[in-house]
């Protein structure tokens, strides 16, 4: 008689929590998904190296005919490199809980720790813009001059898509829009904003309808910006006269961040059934779940020529509630 045993089990239980876990990962990314997902060799050490193109002028020159060796020029690239860490957490859950509770815990705990993962990516990739992209504090002020009223406002976002244009920063879509990931304190104020003209208020007016965002956070687009909110924001430190926080968004353009493909080297969710313990759990009564992420690494791209700092803008502004 064949008999299926619980190691079958517990690989068919493996599978459905990495496929669980996968999939609410990639739900909840904000900072990652403007990443550029670099493929991770296998065998190749704990740095990953790649190539980031320096862009080329055009040229006016006509090619005479007959000419063979017009127009030629060199296209040259600076090495980027990229460190990667294995990243994870777990939970103990006992025999006990998961024999007595009318839900299934240890699947519930795979969705608890995979929105854990997600946010220890988005930690990961916000710390890399906030730590390197161009500082812009609001009304051209700086942490030591800030007040209260430097509220964030449209005013802000013109002056920072101004400066990225100027320094050819790619957009990320046809539109030309670049993206912004702001605390919902600086979205607040600045769909509080009524200045004449250039205000969130005046944009919307005529052009709010029921619209299908790329993302449940997005807002929607002003001057060139795509607002999308995130919690993962930092507070900065700044002046004692803001009397409450000041935060510290950023604004993106393309190619300013690279990170680990999480599609090509996907989220590890482990899980330990009673009794894969050995000595350490004598009883067979300890259960464990745990996600890593193995030898995840994020990468900030602007670097080299001064005009590459301009691909993303770390924008503090105090709030105002």
């Amino acid at each position: 008689m064949t008999t299926t045993s619980s190691t079958g089990f517990s690989t068919m239980s493996s599978t459905l929590f990495n496929k669980v876990a996968q999939d609410r990962l990639t739900k909840n990314f904000v900072f990652y998904r403007f990443a550029d997902k670099k493929r991770l060799p296998k065998n190749s050490g704990q740095v990953m190296q790649f190539n980031r193109y320096i862009n080329v002028d055009g040229t006016t020159a006509t090619i005479a005919e007959g000419t063979l060796t017009a127009g030629e020029l060199n296209i040259s690239a600076d090495t980027a490199t990229l460190t990667f860490a294995t990243y994870g957490q777990f939970t103990t859950i006992t025999q006990t809980l998961t024999d007595t509770n009318r839900t299934t815990v240890i699947e519930e705990a795979t969705e608890v720790l995979a929105d854990a993962a997600s946010d220890t990516v988005d930690l990961l990739s916000m710390y890399n813009y906030t730590g390197n992209a161009t500082l812009r504090v609001a009304n051209g002020k700086t942490t030591g001059t800030v007040t209260n009223a430097d509220l964030m406002d449209a005013d802000e976002l013109r002056l920072i898509v101004r400066n990225m244009q100027a320094n050819n920063v790619r957009a990320f879509d046809e539109g030309g829009n670049y993206v912004g990931i702001y605390s919902p304190y600086q979205t607040y104020d600045l769909q509080g904003d009524s200045s004449a003209n250039t205000s969130w208020t005046e944009a919307h007016k005529y052009t709010d309808k029921p619209v299908n965002n790329m993302f449940a956070t997005e807002l929607g687009a002003l001057w060139g910006v795509r607002l999308i909110r995130s919690n993962n924001i930092l507070t900065a430190s700044v002046t004692s006269s803001v009397t409450l926080s000041a935060y510290q968004g950023v604004v993106i353009g393309r190619h300013a961040q690279a990170a680990v493909s999480l599609t090509e080297n996907p989220i590890e969710m482990i899980v330990k059934l009673p009794g894969s313990g050995g000595t350490y759990d004598p009883y067979n009564n300890i259960c464990t779940a745990a996600y890593k992420l193995p030898y995840f690494g994020v990468r900030w791209l602007g670097f080299g020529a001064a005009a590459n700092g301009h691909r993303a803008y770390r924008h503090i502004t105090p709030v105002s509630a």
